[in-house]
């Protein structure tokens, strides 16, 4: 690749691990995310990639730049499963169509069960802070308590910390961890929060109101009664493909992580001219022709398929019996041509 930017914060070890490890594809240019400016950017040339690391107040910027460009954005950024020293790679909302199988245990992600006990309570959780997103919070506590008994826990987001009235309880993230919080609950409310997968791996049903990577294993206000435990195999194949994408700083700086989107592709493999079955009397270039879509590219081959093949090829009579006529010549004589 002619040249890869990166950006983000420097200091970061993870930075320097993405700097190594891109660099497995090309010459890398790397910049302090905090000093980018897109009219600076505009007067150069398109980079091949940009990896951007962490987050910021210059992201939403990058983003959209570089997607008018064309120019595709591969993050490092906070992982989706929640396992120490882990940082997600990919392009934005992406995941791979399969994962591995053996991923979840190698970074020693297991799944648990629950079973919904007498007394547990509702917990619903805030996403980071957004627009409209204290409102979403007051509807979500309103519905909940209308359609079930089961007391509701408030949980905000650590970075807007606020109370809700006709909440039940409250968890405050800056005194208790997420897992202590579901300890006591046997479903779990959000909009589209990474918590989500958190309760799926506890084995807890969730409610998500907005689009998430795990919106086909979540349940909906409007589906109350249908609510239930995730679908181990469903949720172990979603795990699989979302650990594919998580990586340890090791792992980003061998490159590995950045290979399926900074590699160059494969060179098409060059097939072998087929022989020229025009040359044999009574063949004409559509009969030919017919026998390369056949998949027969030799002479040889035209000599040792049975007749079967050969009937498939739906041939004129004339050719097919010019046909008929060269391969039982070549059979006498012992081959092909």
């Amino acid at each position: 690749m002619e040249r890869i930017n990166l950006l983000g914060d420097p200091s970061r070890p993870v930075f320097s691990a993405a700097f190594e490890g891109s660099s497995q594809f090309g010459r890398v240019v790397a910049g302090n995310m905090s000093c980018w400016s897109a009219r600076q950017e505009s007067g150069s040339k398109s980079p091949g990639a940009v990896v951007v690391v962490g987050r910021g107040r210059l992201l939403p910027e990058v983003l959209a730049f570089n997607r008018r460009r064309g120019v595709e954005v591969i993050r490092v950024d906070e992982p989706l499963l929640s396992a120490p020293g882990l940082f997600r790679v990919a392009p934005e909302a992406w995941l791979p169509a399969s994962g591995d199988s053996g991923r979840l245990e190698a970074l020693g992600i297991t799944l648990r069960e629950h079973k919904r006990a007498k007394g547990q309570s509702i917990l619903v959780v805030a996403d980071a802070p957004r627009s409209g997103g204290r409102a979403w919070a007051e509807a979500a506590v309103g519905k909940c308590k209308s359609l079930d008994k089961s007391e509701v826990v408030w949980r905000p987001h650590p970075l807007d910390v606020y109370q809700i009235t006709g909440a039940d309880g409250y968890s405050d993230p800056r005194e208790e961890s997420l897992e202590d919080a579901m300890v006591g609950c046997w479903l779990v409310v959000v909009y589209s929060s990474t918590c989500g997968l958190d309760a799926l791996l506890a084995g807890k049903p969730i409610l998500a109101d907005g689009p998430a990577v795990y919106s086909e294993l979540a349940g909906s206000f409007s589906d109350w009664k249908s609510l239930g435990p995730p679908d181990p195999a469903k949720l172990r194949t979603l795990l699989e493909r979302i650990a594919s994408t998580q990586w340890t700083v090791d792992e980003i700086a061998t490159g590995e992580p950045f290979a399926p989107f900074l590699a160059p592709a494969p060179e098409p493999e060059e097939m072998p001219e087929p022989d020229d079955f025009s040359s044999i009397p009574g063949i004409g270039p559509r009969a030919a022709a017919a026998i390369v879509e056949g998949g027969i590219s030799t002479f040889g081959e035209l000599c040792d398929v049975d007749q079967e093949r050969i009937d498939a090829l739906e041939l004129s009579k004339p050719a097919a019996k010019a046909l008929a006529a060269y391969r039982g010549e070549t059979s006498e004589q012992g081959g092909g041509e």
